[in-house]
């Protein structure tokens, strides 16, 4: 009973996050506003049969940049508040909606609704990302903002590579590649792989007596030339299971350049979104700050 006793809370948690994204699309179909459903809860949709078995902190979703202003009213509507010290992140209570209208690895999202599937989630309709997206969408996150490999991640790259060959809703690894290769993040898959390799290997995990990652994955995502660099603080980063700013800030400088700049030195809009009047002052101080949290050093 033990194990029964410690999952209940994770699965009291992960219910109460359903039951308030069923609210949320609900709405947002009301209103007309197409919503793509990012991350654990896509996967509970339709990959991972026991809601209990993957842990969500927050609810992440993804709407057209010409819908954001409209979702942050949907939000405050059904009672959610900005987040203190973001301008992205909208709480009410326990509940934690992150809205996104980009992608850490994708700006220009319009693939992504081209590609997106239909999924339903408690009974309300939404999109999610196919299985080869959400595979690179993972790569990103855990990489370029986590700056580790995260044991939930790994889990869930587990997952869809055991959906490969398929179908629909299984993984294809020509498009893994190739869009891996496409968004420069050529690197980081091939770390990542390799290491969900290693823990499969650990394991003994087959299918039907293949490896669970191919060879001929890792010898096309295999980095070369000026993507070496990439390649040895993604490796480093995909041994971690804790966030790591430093090797995040890193991969970020190598590999999305001008993102690093724009966060540096972002626009007026986002600086008074997030410091509200102290803006001026905080845009001074905020690459000082960012560079200080990348050494370790606040």
């Amino acid at each position: 009973m033990r194990g029964l006793d410690e999952s209940l809370p994770l699965l009291a948690r992960n219910l109460f996050l359903l039951g308030t994204l069923r609210e949320l699309l609900a709405e947002a179909r009301k209103r007309g506003i197409p919503v793509i459903v990012l991350k654990g809860a896509a996967l509970l949709c339709w990959l991972i049969e026991d809601p209990g078995a993957r842990a969500m902190g927050d609810l992440d979703i993804l709407v057209p940049e010409a819908k954001r202003l409209e979702t942050e009213r949907m939000l405050a509507d059904l009672g959610y508040g900005l987040a203190p010290g973001t301008v992205e992140m909208f709480m009410r209570g326990t509940a934690v909606v992150d809205l996104h209208t980009s992608l850490l690895h994708r700006q220009d999202t319009a693939s992504l609704w081209r590609e997106a599937v239909p999924c339903s989630i408690e009974g309300e309709k939404a999109l999610v990302l196919g299985p080869d997206e959400t595979f690179i969408h993972l790569v990103a996150r855990a990489f370029l903002q986590g700056g580790s490999l995260e044991e939930k991640y790994l889990d869930d790259l587990r997952r869809l590579a055991a959906t490969a060959g398929g179908g629909l809703m299984g993984l294809d690894w020509d498009r893994v590649i190739g869009k891996a290769l496409g968004l420069g993040l050529g690197p980081m898959a091939h770390a990542a792989l390799e290491e969900l390799a290693r823990a499969s290997d650990r394991s003994g995990a087959v299918l039907a007596g293949a490896p669970l990652v191919p060879d001929r994955v890792l010898a096309a995502l295999k980095p070369s030339g000026a993507g070496r660099a990439a390649a040895w603080v993604a490796r480093k980063a995909a041994s971690r299971r804790d966030e790591s700013y430093f090797n995040s800030a890193v991969l970020f400088t190598l590999v999305r350049p001008g993102f690093v700049l724009s966060r540096l030195f972002p626009n007026r809009e986002f600086l008074e979104r997030r410091y509200g009047e102290n803006w001026k002052r905080e845009a001074l101080l905020r690459p000082f700050k960012l560079a200080a949290r990348a050494l370790g050093l606040r």
